[in-house]
């Protein structure tokens, strides 16, 4: 089961996922059409490792061996794309949050 460990408390998984998945073409319907997304039966499992980390899975459901073997390579260049994207939202959270919070002033 493909699956992506990333350092962001479970309950900010989904806000992640969202964010790195806007505007590609894995949330526009042609972009799923096209590569047998909405065929396969793909799922979102999220699993908690820690306070501040968690585990994203993907699960695939399987159609039937001919089907399975037909979508397989665009099966897998979706989930790729997907934990590509995720890295990417990751590193662009990385750039724009501070190293350190600011010290609260002190009066």
């Amino acid at each position: 089961m493909p699956q992506l460990v990333v350092s962001v408390p479970v309950e900010e998984v989904q806000e992640l996922v969202r964010d790195a998945a806007r505007d590609t073409t894995l949330t526009t319907i042609l972009g799923r059409v096209y590569a047998g997304w909405m065929a396969s039966g793909m799922r979102l499992r999220v699993t908690p490792i820690d306070g501040e980390s968690a585990r994203i899975e993907i699960e695939v459901a399987s159609n039937g061996r001919l089907l399975d073997t037909l979508l397989y390579q665009q099966n897998r260049s979706m989930v790729d794309r997907l934990f590509v994207a995720i890295q990417d939202e990751l590193d662009r959270r990385a750039r724009w949050r501070p190293a350190h919070p600011p010290k609260p002033l002190e009066e």
